[in-house]
């Protein structure tokens, strides 16, 4: 009776005697019974009989009710241990689907690793064929450019002793445009290896010292008789924002300069071209600007600007000196835009980073099999603000005067190259190959 008052197992057993509330019945006959109960002693034969007679009608019900508990609790137990079979199964179900997922995953992550590792080496294998490809075309550009430059060289030779000769006037016009083709033909094999290098990123840039002066004055002397010839003017002025000298690659910043001109030259159908040449913050600026009329002009702001597609035939015909001068300039950390400074005119802004040479005293070191030579440049150039350098003083020179035109002239050069690499490089004398020098003295 106590248990069917308690807790969840009371709700339960409860809900077995709902019906009959045989339980209920029992407590309340116990309690009424309850003093003959605790009145009862050895000689209480008849008090008991009559509790045996009050208690007997139950007897029947908890039987009932004992019976309806077991098969009620055996049910449910059946049922429970059914419903932990089916658990299992579906558990068992979902593992096995998990193993099979899983092996699934495992399989297909070895094939697609199988595939990246064959696509890594198939990667591996082109990246090497690409690379000796492009040594190979390197190495046959170069062959073919030393081939050709080596006779060609030989003409111009050929025709600078025919000059001496007494010539007519035709004579000398044809003489020029030979001297004209063949300089045109070596500065193209130039080009076809620049923008080679600069394809394969095997460019080498030079840093040194150089007038931002004598950079206008090389394009001026560069363009003026071909001007001259077309009719064109063509003027190039250095700003006084200028400085005297900057530091950067002298040799490419002026071929970058000459290939916007000498294609604007030939393809802007204009009459009038100039090269103005300032200084801001840190940069060089070179703004190239023209009168355009679209009447006979054929120049294309994309060869410029953009980027070409190498295997279209207008890059063949007329492309090679814009994709050069665009890739020295984005080499030397530079950009090229395009603006109108006047209604009239277009200009092609060209900005290159170049650091100011700031010299409180100049060094000095010169180079000479002569003693006498020596002693005149020194006398030349003494001053205040210039030291000279000797052979075995640690200061690095800002420059370096070399003896230019004899025999040991390549042997001193290369030296003083490798060894001041930072110094600017002029030639005392008419040297045997000009461009290997940032400037010439006349002596």
């Amino acid at each position: 009776v106590s248990v069917f008052r308690q807790g969840t197992v009371g709700e339960r057993l409860s809900l077995y005697d709902a019906r009959d509330a045989t339980v209920a019945l029992l407590f309340a006959k116990m309690r009424e019974v309850e003093p003959k109960v605790v009145g009862l002693s050895a000689n209480s034969g008849d008090a008991a009989r009559e509790l045996h007679t009050a208690f007997l009608p139950f007897a029947d019900d908890l039987r009932s009710l004992i019976q309806a508990v077991l098969h009620g609790e055996a049910n449910k137990s059946a049922a429970l241990r059914e419903d932990l079979s089916r658990s299992s199964s579906v558990l068992a179900a979902i593992s096995a689907i998990n193993m099979l997922t899983s092996l699934l995953l495992i399989v297909l992550f070895s094939r697609e690793s199988n595939r990246f590792r064959r696509l890594a080496e198939e990667n591996q294998e082109l990246l090497e064929a690409s690379r000796s490809a492009n040594q190979a075309k390197s190495q046959f550009l170069a062959m073919m450019s030393h081939e050709l430059r080596t006779p060609m060289n030989g003409v111009l030779g050929l025709l600078a002793l025919v000059r001496q000769h007494g010539l007519s006037g035709q004579q000398t016009r044809l003489l020029d445009q030979v001297e004209l083709s063949g300089t045109q033909m070596i500065d193209l094999l130039k080009d076809i290896l620049d923008f080679s290098a600069l394809q394969d990123g095997q460019l080498k840039l030079d840093k040194k010292p150089f007038e931002t002066r004598r950079l206008v004055d090389a394009v001026r002397g560069m363009f003026e008789p071909v001007a001259l010839r077309e009719g064109i003017i063509f003027e190039a002025v250095a700003d006084d924002s200028c400085p005297e000298r900057v530091i950067g690659d002298f040799a490419r910043l002026r071929q970058a300069l000459t290939h916007l001109a000498a294609y604007l030259l030939e393809t802007a159908g204009t009459s009038n071209i100039m090269l103005d040449l300032c200084y801001e913050n840190g940069n060089l600026i070179a703004a190239i600007s023209f009168d355009y009329s679209k009447v006979g002009g054929e120049w294309n702001p994309v060869l410029i600007m953009g980027k070409i597609e190498p295997k279209t035939k207008s890059f063949a015909s007329e492309a090679l000196g814009p994709a050069v001068s665009r890739g020295l300039i984005e080499r030397m950390g530079g950009t090229t835009k395009l603006s109108n400074p006047t209604p009239d005119r277009i200009a092609v802004l060209v900005t290159v980073p170049a650091e100011e040479l700031v010299v409180d005293i100049l060094s000095i070191r010169i180079v000479t099999q002569s003693t006498a030579l020596e002693a005149i440049c020194k006398a030349a150039l003494r001053g205040e603000n210039v030291r000279f350098v000797d052979a075995d003083s640690p200061i690095e020179p800002h420059v370096v005067m070399i003896e230019a035109g004899g025999e040991q002239e390549p042997a001193a050069l290369r030296a003083c190259a490798a060894r001041f690499p930072q110094a600017m490089l002029v030639a005392l004398g008419r040297p045997q190959d000009p461009e290997e020098f940032d400037d010439i003295v006349e002596v």
